[in-house]
């Protein structure tokens, strides 16, 4: 749901800047350190307009308009990382919601009816484990 968020405002800032929109993804960084959430679109774009990614990320991130009970931090890192930290706010209405629904938290109809495939191919060992691969 935040990811969401965070990929709508990314497109905002990038047609307020001009650039193109593509590419526009957020997932959590490698290191948590570096926060919660973070995105490679500027190293994408960069080659796209000529440009430096780490200032181009520095412009994006300055164009980006996020209330602080969403992010309470945004920064750049490495070759043009923009990462996010998560304000303690949406943190504090996450955990409600989760108490709140309990079980039934995470639950969707979504593919109600359907045959869904999650993954065919096998466990990456070099990759993070997850749900999927821990067979």
């Amino acid at each position: 749901m935040i990811e969401h968020d965070l990929r709508q405002a990314l497109t905002v800032a990038l047609e307020k800047l001009g650039l193109p929109v593509e590419g526009v993804d957020v997932s959590p960084p490698r290191d948590p350190s570096h926060g919660d959430a973070a995105t490679n679109v500027a190293m994408s774009l960069a080659k796209v307009v000529g440009r430096n990614p780490r200032e181009l990320a520095e412009e994006i991130a300055g164009a980006l308009e996020l209330p602080y009970e969403l992010v309470e931090e945004v920064t750049i890192a490495g070759p043009g990382f923009i990462n996010f930290r998560f304000g303690a706010v949406w943190c504090e209405d996450a955990l409600r919601e989760i108490v709140r629904t309990g079980e039934d938290y995470g639950k969707s109809d979504g593919a109600s009816g359907r045959k869904i495939q999650i993954e065919f191919v096998s466990a990456n060992p070099t990759g993070p484990l997850n749900i999927v691969s821990a067979r």
